[in-house]
């Protein structure tokens, strides 16, 4: 594992009985950037939550010491683009505003965004940079 944050080998994760992912492996060395994308269902969430040991599996994850998780999610509820853990992110699910300790909300210096529904974080990170739609549009590689 040199140089090596992560290394997933043989990855199975089964949940009421259907595979969901199947001998995924992986790795990912330092200065890399991992993105996972796929379709509503492809399982990118699961691998997230396996990832962070949230969901049982077989196989092999090995984390390099000290290494945390940056997660950017596409809509975020009531923060407004905010870096956070994907580990903070869940535990965000169905909490209210009242239910976020105040110290976790300065910790993150972020306010609430009252009476909004739902913001388009990572769309608007794009924006707020000036890429938003030319970004799309470029072929990679």
């Amino acid at each position: 594992m040199e140089n090596s944050i992560l290394k997933v080998e043989n990855l199975n994760v089964e949940l009421d009985g259907e595979k969901i992912l199947e001998n995924l492996s992986f790795e990912v060395r330092g200065g890399e950037v991992l993105t996972i994308l796929g379709p509503n269902g492809a399982g990118k969430t699961v691998l997230l939550k396996t990832l962070l040991g949230i969901l049982p599996y077989e196989g092999e994850i090995k984390w390099a010491p000290g290494i945390k998780i940056g997660y950017v999610p596409q809509r975020l509820p009531f923060i407004k683009d905010i870096p956070m853990s994907v580990e903070e992110f869940f535990q965000l699910k169905n909490v209210s505003e009242k239910e976020i300790n105040p110290s976790t909300r300065a910790e993150l210096g972020a306010g609430l965004v009252p009476h909004r529904n739902e913001v388009s974080g990572a769309g608007e990170i794009l924006k707020s940079i000036g890429l938003g739609k030319e970004i799309l549009k470029r072929k990679i590689g």
